[in-house]
């Protein structure tokens, strides 16, 4: 929900997660909005408890895979909607890491940090993997 200041990267942020804002604004029945500042917007403050009612539903498989995806993303919001069949592994990767990606390209790469990105895709397409495996997908 925060995004960048930088016009280049805003609209790659714009165009990866609105769809995906506005598809959890409407599980969760409350619009979010972003900011490009450092304080929280007041109407996200509704959020907290609407997600938590989201992530009960969960069975155990989904929560597992939620888990890792959310710690591996650091997005809820990007697990949610790949536990939940809305963003394939590949997306989700590419909206948790748009702005690393872009910065790659116009700096170059970081060997470093282009494997742990790597690393992490892969963690998200075996997640994707195990929702299929166990019929969650």
């Amino acid at each position: 929900l925060y995004w960048s200041p930088s016009e280049k990267v805003f609209a790659e942020q714009e165009k990866l997660w609105l769809p995906i804002l506005t598809w959890v604004g409407n599980i969760l029945k409350i619009e979010l909005k972003t900011t490009t500042g450092l304080d929280e917007p007041t109407e996200n403050r509704q959020y907290g408890p609407a997600f938590r009612k989201i992530i009960l539903e969960l069975d155990d498989v989904q929560f597992a895979a939620f888990y890792v995806a959310a710690s591996l993303m650091r997005s809820d919001i990007l697990a949610l909607a790949l536990v939940k069949g809305r963003l394939s592994a590949d997306d989700a990767f590419e909206a948790a890491f748009v702005e690393e990606i872009w910065q790659a390209k116009i700096w170059g790469i970081d060997e470093e940090a282009e494997k742990r990105r790597q690393a992490i895709h892969s963690e998200l397409k075996e997640i994707e993997k195990f929702l299929q495996v166990n019929g969650k997908k």
